[in-house]
C-alpha cells in the first residue's frame, strides 16, 4: 500500500509497474522469440498476477476502481469501480497492489514444486514493487494482517466461487438440484423465470467457445515446443516450429491443430466426444499416480517440497479410483486410448529413443539458475 501523488499520479503509476512487473527485454534465437520481465520468475513462466486498488487519480480514473495490471500490452484493465467514501479513511488516493499466483504455469513443469515457486515468485514481485515504488519517491509498504479471504474479496477472484455456494444455499429441493443435468439454469428457471435462464445460457455458450479457443491455442503451443525441442524428423520440425513474423504466433502448428479439431467435430458426436476425453484424463492420472509411486522408489534420496502424508497410500488409492473408473467406460473408448499410448510407445522406441541425445531434447533452464 502507499499513497499517490496528487499531480502526475497516473504517470508516477504507470512508471512504477514498467520497472517492477513489466516487460524488460525481448529474445530471440532462430524462429524463437520470448519476452524478459522485470521481475524474475522460475523459468520465466510468471505466475503472479498484479491487481490495482486506487482511488480518483489524474491520468488513472474519475473514481475509485480495481484494476488487473497486463505487462505485455502495459496497460491496466478496469474491473470495477465503487464508491469514494470506502477510501476516504485512508486519507488520501491510496493506491493497493495485490499479487495472486495462478499455480498451473509452473505446475505443467515442475509438479509439485509448484507451489514453493509460486511463492518464491510473489517474493522477487513484492521485492520489486517496493524497490521501483522507493526510486518513485513512494513509501510501499506490506500489509500482513490481509488474510487470502480478504485479497481475493479485494481482487475479485472470490466471484468465481459465489455462483457455486449460492445454487447450493437458493435450491428449493437439494437433491432435485444435484441430480439435474442442468442445476444452475433450472434453479435461475425456478426463480427468476425462462428469460433470465435463456440470457444465462447464451453468455455460457460464448464462454464455451472462448474456451475452446483459448485450449486450441494452448495446445498449438505444445505442439509449437515438440517442434522446438526436436521430437519430429527435421522437416517436420522447421515447418511445425514456424512462428509468424509479425504476431509472433505459431500459425502453422495453430492451422493444423484447428483443422484436425474442426475435422474430428463433423466425424463424431458430442457423447463419443465426451466419454473419449473422460477416459483419456482417467488414463493421464493413472499415470501420474505411477510416477508418484515410481519416483519416490527409484529416486529415493531427491529433495522434494511436499513429503506426501502416508506414502504409498495416496497413489495406490488413485490408481483403484482409476481401474474402477475405466472399468464404468465404454470399450470403444479405452481401445481408441490404448491404440494411442502403442502407436506413441512405438514411435518413442523406435525413433526418440534411439537418439536420445540429439532428438526430444526439452527446452528447460537448469533449476540451480532459477
Amino acid at each position: 500500500m502507499f499513497s499517490l501523488p496528487h499531480p502526475g499520479a497516473g504517470h508516477v503509476l504507470a512508471d512504477l509497474l514498467r520497472y517492477s512487473l513489466g516487460l524488460s527485454a525481448w529474445k530471440q534465437f532462430q524462429a524463437s522469440r520470448w519476452s524478459l520481465r522485470v521481475n524474475p520468475s522460475s523459468g520465466n513462466l510468471h505466475p503472479t498476477e498484479a491487481y490495482l486498488v486506487a482511488g480518483a487519480a489524474a491520468g488513472l480514473g474519475d473514481t475509485p476502481a480495481v484494476y488487473h495490471y497486463a505487462p505485455d500490452r502495459h496497460v491496466v484493465e478496469q474491473r470495477c469501480t465503487f464508491s469514494s467514501t470506502l477510501l476516504d479513511s485512508a486519507g488520501g488516493p491510496t493506491c493497493f497492489i495485490a499479487l495472486t499466483s495462478i499455480h498451473w504455469r509452473e505446475a505443467w513443469k515442475y509438479g509439485e514444486r509448484a507451489f514453493r515457486y509460486c511463492q518464491h515468485d510473489l517474493g522477487h514481485a513484492m521485492a520489486a514493487i517496493r524497490i521501483a515504488a522507493a526510486l518513485a519517491g513512494l513509501g510501499a509498504r506490506i500489509l500482513p494482517d490481509w488474510s487470502h479471504a480478504d485479497i481475493a474479496a479485494l481482487t475479485g477472484i472470490v466471484l468465481e466461487l459465489v455462483p457455486f455456494f449460492a445454487g447450493l444455499m437458493g435450491a428449493q429441493d437439494l437433491t432435485e438440484y444435484l441430480s439435474s443435468a442442468t442445476p444452475l439454469t433450472d434453479l435461475i428457471s425456478q426463480v427468476w423465470g425462462s428469460t433470465l435462464q435463456n440470457i444465462v445460457i447464451i453468455g455460457a455458450l460464448f464462454a464455451v467457445l472462448n474456451a475452446i479457443l483459448a485450449i486450441t491455442l494452448q495446445f498449438a503451443r505444445i505442439l509449437w515446443s515438440s517442434a522446438r525441442d526436436r521430437a519430429w524428423p527435421d522437416a517436420v520440425n522447421a515447418t511445425l516450429g514456424r512462428v509468424h513474423h509479425r504476431f509472433q504466433s505459431p500459425w502453422v502448428a495453430t492451422l493444423i491443430l484447428g483443422t484436425v479439431a474442426t475435422a474430428l467435430c463433423f466425424a463424431s458426436d458430442l457423447v463419443t466426444t465426451v466419454t473419449f476425453t473422460a477416459v483419456l484424463i482417467i488414463v493421464l492420472y493413472g499415470l501420474i499416480a505411477i510416477a508418484a509411486l515410481v519416483s519416490r522408489v527409484r529416486d529415493k534420496d531427491t529433495p522434494r517440497p511436499s513429503r506426501m502424508p502416508f506414502w504409498p497410500l495416496p497413489p495406490l488409492l488413485a490408481l483403484a479410483g482409476v481401474v474402477i473408473a475405466l472399468t464404468q467406460q465404454k470399450p470403444h473408448d479405452i481401445w481408441i486410448v490404448v491404440i494411442l499410448f502403442g502407436v506413441a510407445a512405438v514411435y518413442y522406441i523406435a525413433y526418440l529413443h534411439r537418439a536420445r541425445h540429439d532428438r526430444w531434447v526439452p527446452h528447460t533452464v537448469p533449476e540451480e539458475t532459477l
